[in-house]
């Protein structure tokens, strides 16, 4: 089966990417020659530029031949089964399957990422980190932090390497990826912590130096995650119809919030950290008193 197909110059000579991983040579409608290119999988993309042939596979890899020799001069790997490929003045442009596209250098290899992106399902979590930076989480088992103002991935990281189901089902998702590597929410702690929400119910605290923790109360995916205002409380709100109150000093849960009957959707504070109001599926609004401790009444 073709997958991708290009003209290579006036002679009327055709390459064509099969899911085999082979190129096929094709003249005056007639197959001339197979050669064996990508054994990781079907060739994805394909471009003939100058007489010099580019392939670039499900395994990652872009391959670069001689035409019409076909001798194959290097492979360079860039992670992700590559999408798309253009070349011009030495300088190859690579779109990638993960959102990335990166601008490469046939000579020295060097790689510069012109933009990164989430890529598959949803994305639900979004933050303000500070003045500069925003942080998302989505399906995709990615968390990114972003520099809004230079428009640039600033970091990104996997929001868990578990692989677990929700256990009682989590939200409906396109993603083929388990519920416990899925986010929909994110939040940022008083010590820069980014705390991460898993389709499974999980939270994952994800320390600046390194550390995690992992908060495992909630019975059900959660939808909406919020710091206080004075940072000494993170408010969690899940599909189980539960509020759950941590102190961020410790994690530990000090507070649980049980008078909703639907899920949880939507939650703020007061400025003065003492009150938080939410709502539900069931357009429940409710306010909540919140003790020195956490409790919630």
């Amino acid at each position: 089966m073709s997958h991708c197909v290009c003209a290579s110059d006036s002679e009327g000579t055709f390459y064509t990417g099969a899911s085999s991983g082979q190129i096929y040579i094709w003249k005056e409608n007639q197959l001339e020659k197979r050669i064996d290119a990508h054994n990781g999988g079907f060739i994805s993309s394909i471009r003939c530029v100058d007489y010099m042939l580019f392939t670039g596979g499900k395994d990652g890899n872009v391959m670069c031949w001689d035409c019409p020799s076909m001798t194959p001069k290097k492979t360079m790997a860039f992670g992700s089964m590559i999408r798309a490929i253009d070349h011009c003045d030495g300088q190859m442009l690579i779109g990638t399957r993960d959102g990335c596209i990166q601008l490469c250098s046939t000579e020295s290899e060097e790689k510069k990422s012109i933009m990164e992106s989430h890529n598959d399902g949803e994305v639900w979590g979004l933050a303000d980190m500070d003045a500069n930076c925003i942080v998302t989480s989505g399906d995709d088992n990615q968390v990114i932090i972003w520099d809004h103002e230079a428009r640039k991935c600033q970091k990104k990281f996997g929001v868990s390497s578990r692989s677990a189901k929700a256990k009682k089902g989590g939200a409906s998702s396109i993603t083929s990826k388990p519920a416990s590597q899925c986010s929909r929410a994110v939040a940022i702690g008083p010590n820069g912590e980014t705390i991460v929400a898993a389709n499974d119910g999980v939270v994952h605290v994800h320390c600046a130096d390194g550390t995690s923790k992992k908060l495992e109360e909630a019975q059900e995916w959660i939808e909406v995650m919020s710091v206080s205002p004075c940072g000494k409380f993170l408010a969690v709100g899940s599909h189980d119809n539960k509020i759950r109150i941590y102190d961020t000093t410790n994690w530990g849960c000090c507070g649980t919030g049980a008078k909703h009957s639907s899920a949880i959707q939507t939650m703020d504070w007061s400025c003065d950290s003492k009150w938080l109001r939410s709502t539900c599926q069931a357009y429940e609004l409710l306010f909540w008193n919140i003790g020195e401790d956490g409790s919630l009444t």
